[in-house]
Order: C-alpha cells, then structure tokens, then sequence
C-alpha cells in the first residue's frame, strides 16, 4: 500500500470476499489519476513488491459443448474465459 501511495495511486477499499478460504486472500481496490504510464509503473512496482505473480495467465480449459451452434444461435462468436 506503501508503494500505492508513493507512485500517486489512492487505495480506496481493502477486504475479503470470504471466510476463511486458504490461501487467506484480500482484494485492493485503487484509483489513479495522471499519466498512464507513471501509474501502470507504480502499480508494477506495487505488485512486484507483494510477490503477486507478473506472468501471463494459463490457456483456459477447454469446454465440453458446442460453442458453434451458440455462437450461431446468438450470431456472434464467442470467446473461452477461463473455461465459463
């Protein structure tokens, strides 16, 4: 929160969604105002300090149904997002 505040960007709710999951996990949220690139460097900088990972995320699993006839049904294509 320290490096937050330090690169501009306000830190404006911090809690838990649920009772004792394992990992015990806290969701941040933020605002910045300000040059893009200041903020997207303050909050890597935040995040690399917090050991939150930095790679890309995995390839979604696949999906067992006809994603096809959806797209078809609903006449637009579709994407897989984490598997919903």
């Amino acid at each position: 929160m320290a490096k937050l505040a330090a690169g501009g960007i306000e830190v404006t709710a911090l809690h838990n969604h649920l009772l004792w999951n394992q990992p015990f996990t806290m969701y941040m949220h933020v605002l910045g105002h300000g040059d893009p690139v200041k903020l997207a460097a303050a909050l890597h900088a935040a995040l690399a300090e917090s050991k939150t990972p930095l790679s890309g995320a995995p390839a979604p699993p696949p999906i067992d149904l006809d994603t096809a006839a959806i797209d078809q049904a609903l006449g637009a294509k579709g994407t897989n997002n984490g598997g919903v």
